[in-house]
């Protein structure tokens, strides 16, 4: 590997600089090192916008490979699931060693994880512009 993350996909729509490309979850997916991160393990079919001054060169229905780069595959992950779990195991900890029930620690713990992604999802357009999709035609 060349330290892309790729995945075979079919051009469903082309808008302006915008093609929306459909991947499958295929039998390599099983194997790599970062499938969690892309979410390819828990579907079958995923469409992945990407923007490409080259958008009028391809035509829907066509096959195209969608490649991302592996450092940004880990950077995804780092932020998706190894901080939360930081913060909710931190704050779990925190509280029950503060000497705060159980119970009242579990669900703040809930409360910060809920906090935490609703502000991933509020800069969900600037952490969207730091996930680059490449796209190719296959050959």
């Amino acid at each position: 590997m060349n330290g892309e993350i790729e995945h075979k996909g079919r051009v469903v729509a082309i808008e302006g600089c915008r093609v929306d490309v459909a991947i499958r979850a295929e039998g390599a997916c099983a194997s790599c090192k970062v499938k969690g991160v892309c979410g390819m393990g828990e579907s079958e079919e995923k469409v992945i916008g990407v923007d490409t001054p080259e958008a009028g060169a391809y035509r829907i229905g066509e096959e195209v490979i969608v490649a991302a780069e592996t450092a940004v595959g880990f950077k995804a992950l780092i932020v998706a699931y190894i901080v939360p779990f930081l913060l909710m195991l931190g704050t779990l900890l925190t509280m029950i060693l503060c000497g705060v029930s159980e119970l009242t620690s579990g669900l703040t713990a809930l409360i910060v994880i809920a906090v935490y992604y609703f502000v991933m999802y509020l800069f969900r357009e600037k952490i969207e512009k730091e996930i680059i999709f490449k796209l190719r035609k296959t050959e």
